[in-house]
């Protein structure tokens, strides 16, 4: 039957705005209790534990293998988002971390000459059931968790480096080291 408010060959203006954005649903979910795991693999049908890759010998808490993730959206938006593929080969040299700083909530310090290229970055997030998972306490509260099981997604994301910032993150576009 045919919506007698709607002129034939209109689309109802409200179809878009029905549709929430990536932002809401992450919002949405984080309300839920899911945590969050950010990838550039758009493929992952069960994310297994693995050794960290950002080991830090004078932190115990990611020194282990395990299924990572962050009880916040806004830590896993970045790390989805950083990708240097698209970076030329002779500009790769730096380093790049994400923490939470007082009062700042998750901010990502990421080399100016990258800006151009990482910003248009996008990548996928990784929405799963936060029961098998324990928490890092950090000076913002708990930022990153583990789980020492393997986690089968409850849905994915697609997400652009603007999300990160909507979420309330933040960038410092340092100089060179």
């Amino acid at each position: 039957m045919m919506n007698p408010n709607v002129p034939i060959g209109e689309a109802p203006k409200n179809l878009e705005e029905a549709k929430p954005t990536v932002v809401q649903q992450l919002k949405a979910f984080e309300k839920q209790g899911y945590v969050f795991h950010g990838s550039r693999n758009p493929n992952i049908l069960k994310l297994e534990p693995r050794p960290a890759t950002d080991v830090d010998k004078a932190n115990a808490f990611n020194n282990d293998t395990a299924v990572f993730a962050a009880p916040s959206p806004t830590a896993s938006v970045i790390f989805a988002c950083m990708s240097l593929d698209n970076v030329p080969k002779e500009l790769r040299s730096g380093n790049w971390s994400v923490g939470s700083e007082r009062g700042k909530g998750i901010v990502a310090r990421i080399p100016q000459k990258w800006q151009q290229y990482v910003s248009t970055n996008t990548g996928y997030v990784y929405v799963l059931d936060g029961s098998t998972f324990s928490g890092k306490c950090d000076t913002e509260g708990v930022w990153q968790v583990k789980s020492k099981q393997p986690v089968k997604p409850t849905t994915v994301l697609t997400v652009t480096f603007s999300d990160f910032e909507q979420l309330g993150g933040s960038v410092i576009w340092k100089e060179d080291d």
